[in-house]
């Protein structure tokens, strides 16, 4: 039951999967705020995501601009931006490779508070497979990442500090907000950060990961002693 760590590559390179034995810990994002209206759309941890023509998602921001993060598929559509009510954008989210970043901005607005609307066409290029389109979070323009996602900082891998702070014995199927396991980890600027057990992260439609950014990671060779390629961590 010791805490062990997963060092990603590829796309998930700089970032690391922790485990407390064999459970996924993960990091509820700030919950999201009361003027995000996801509709209909699916929630798929931290991304929402919708085929069904018509629905929109809307988001209320104030400032000269706005910042869209999500992600390219290849079955991703094209999506109607509006912005106060007028169209903007007709913004494609197809990509050869799956989960790749993608971002869109618009700038140049008046100051003060704006209402963006993203919403699904149906149409798509001939390339892709379906219509998806799909939501990470939203940003200022210029941003590197969501909003909710800038109170997330690296763990260092070299000086981790980790804390189990509860565990829940339960063999029954968690479906309300309490966690079989809470574990408290400082990161690389000394702030502490709040893990919990993977299965009962994202309680309410709050944005989850499991994949944390990390200094000081790097990849463990597959072996046949360790087919998992994890670590043990010193907390």
């Amino acid at each position: 039951m010791r805490l062990r760590a997963w060092t990603g590559e590829r796309e998930c390179a700089g970032k690391v999967s922790l485990y407390h034995g064999p459970l996924l810990l993960a990091y509820d994002h700030a919950p999201a705020a009361t003027h995000q209206r996801p509709g209909q759309w699916q929630n798929f941890g931290k991304l929402f995501a919708s085929r069904t023509t018509g629905t929109a998602f809307e988001y209320d921001f104030e400032g000269e601009g706005i910042k869209w993060f999500g992600r390219r598929f290849d079955d991703a559509g094209r999506a109607r931006v509006l912005i106060d009510g007028r169209e903007v954008a007709l913004v494609d989210q197809y990509g050869p490779v799956r989960e790749a970043p993608f971002t869109w901005e618009y700038q140049g607005l008046a100051p003060g508070q704006h209402t963006l609307r993203i919403e699904v066409t149906g149409a798509r290029s001939p390339a892709s497979r379906d219509t998806w389109s799909n939501v990470v979070g939203f940003g200022p323009p210029g941003a590197q990442q969501p909003a909710s996602e800038a109170s997330l900082h690296a763990l260092d891998m070299k000086n981790l500090k980790a804390t189990l702070v509860d565990v829940e014995h339960k063999e029954v199927e968690h479906k309300s907000d309490d966690a079989l396991i809470r574990m408290d980890i400082t990161d690389a600027t000394g702030h502490v950060v709040h893990l919990r057990d993977f299965g009962t992260a994202g309680h309410g439609g709050v944005p989850y990961s499991s994949w944390l950014p990390a200094l000081n990671a790097r990849p463990t060779p597959f072996t046949r002693e360790n087919p998992l390629r994890s670590v043990v961590v010193d907390g």
